[in-house]
């Protein structure tokens, strides 16, 4: 029934629940459309992404949300109450009003997906963890490879995404997406002192257009990360920021252990 579309109404949610979750809705919004950014980490490793990560990255944003914008348009006509949506409602849905098999589809989807997913991950951030290896900024033992693949940063990466499968996932989300957000900041931060201090620079792909163009436009971003900090809890963003502090100073005394080992040479 399409005229469910038209006739939709949220106002049974609770306001203060809603109030409530409104840092967990943003988190897990930003935790659906992040991750694009990573591509730059293969930059160098991409034909002519001059034209190609324009092209893609358009394209991937209409994908993804058409994917997630296509079940709920069909969930949505066979019910519109909130409270039918879930953690798996969609695969249930599936199941009692069509078919065993479209439920089952949904799920291995899903499955696929998530591998995807983590292959992405798994490939992209010990890419990065490798080249910071290799320029001293990291253990240089990340930096081994076989068949010109980071192995030791890929099962480091293994590693402890395994141990963080023990929590709730919504606590990895709420996690994440602090550490996501700040991520960005120092990504922007570096865009624009890299622009202006070394305009010259070889890039494999440069972003056109002049710094305070550029600036209006990263300014969106930015909004959207200080906020999501700003109204996320407090218990998660302490959480998130000694999780980077010890990152700090794990960093600073790899530097102060080698700076003195220089001085004793």
């Amino acid at each position: 029934n399409y005229n469910r579309w038209l006739n939709t109404t949220f106002t049974e949610v609770d306001p203060n629940i809603l109030k409530e979750n409104i840092s967990l809705y943003v988190s897990v919004l930003l935790w659906l459309y992040s991750g694009y950014d990573y591509s730059g980490f293969l930059a160098d490793e991409t034909s002519h992404p001059e034209k190609v990560y324009p092209k893609s990255l358009i394209l991937s944003v209409i994908v993804t949300t058409f994917v997630y914008l296509l079940p709920f348009a069909a969930a949505m006509t066979i019910t519109n109450d909130p409270k039918d949506f879930w953690e798996g409602s969609f695969s249930q849905i599936a199941s009692q009003y069509f078919s065993d098999w479209l439920a089952k589809s949904l799920i291995a989807g899903a499955l696929f997906s998530s591998l995807g997913v983590y292959l992405v991950y798994l490939y992209t951030s010990s890419n990065a963890l490798s080249a910071l290896a290799e320029k001293g900024d990291a253990p240089s033992i990340f930096a081994k490879t076989i068949l010109d693949r980071p192995v030791v940063a890929i099962f480091f990466y293994s590693i402890t995404t395994q141990f963080w499968t023990s929590y709730n996932f919504i606590f990895i989300i709420e996690v994440e997406t602090v550490l996501y957000c700040v991520h960005v900041l120092i990504l922007v931060c570096t865009f624009f002192k890299l622009r202006y201090s070394h305009p010259d620079m070889d890039r494999p792909f440069r972003v056109p257009g002049s710094i305070p163009f550029l600036f209006l436009i990263y300014l969106v971003p930015i909004v959207i990360a200080v906020c999501n900090v700003a109204i996320t809890e407090g218990e998660i963003v302490g959480i998130a920021f000694m999780l980077m502090a010890i990152i700090i100073v794990i960093y600073l005394l790899k530097k102060h252990v080698e700076a003195w080992r220089a001085f004793v040479e």
